[in-house]
C-alpha cells in the first residue's frame, strides 16, 4: 500500500518538474536577461518547485515506510525490486529540483550584481 501511494505519486511530480523546468526554461538555457526579468523568473521558479518538493518529500517518506516494512524478509523480494525501481525515479526527480532551486537561487544571486551594471550602463549614455 505504502509502495502504490509512492507510484500513484510519481507521474504527478514527474509534470510537477515538467512545469517548473518550462518556468525556468530561460534560467537553465542561460540566456541574457535583465535584472528584473532574471527576479521575475527566480522567484517563478521557486514558486513551481513547490508543489513538486512536497510531492517529492511524500514518496521519499513513503518509501523509507515501504523499506522499513520490508526489513530483510526476503520473501518479498519482488516488492524489494519495486522500492529500488521507485527509489531510482525518485532519486531522478531529486535531482532535477535541485537544478532549479540551484538555478533559482544562482538568478536571485545575481539579480543585484545585475542592476548595479544595468544602473552604470545609465549613467555613461
Amino acid at each position: 500500500a505504502m509502495l502504490e501511494a509512492c507510484t500513484q505519486r510519481l507521474p504527478e511530480l514527474e509534470v510537477g518538474l515538467a512545469r517548473a523546468e518550462a518556468v525556468a526554461g530561460p534560467l537553465l538555457a542561460e540566456e541574457k536577461l535583465g535584472s528584473s526579468e532574471l527576479q521575475a523568473v527566480a522567484t517563478k521558479t521557486e514558486a513551481a518547485t513547490g508543489e513538486p518538493a512536497a510531492v517529492l518529500q511524500q514518496v521519499q517518506e513513503h518509501l523509507r515506510n515501504a523499506e522499513q516494512a520490508l526489513g530483510t524478509d526476503l520473501r518479498q523480494h519482488r516488492l524489494a525490486l519495486e522500492v529500488t525501481h521507485v527509489r531510482v525515479l525518485a532519486s531522478r526527480e531529486a535531482k532535477r529540483l535541485e537544478r532549479l532551486r540551484g538555478a533559482s537561487a544562482d538568478a536571485k544571486s545575481r539579480v543585484a550584481t545585475k542592476a548595479q551594471e544595468e544602473l552604470r550602463a545609465a549613467q555613461r549614455r
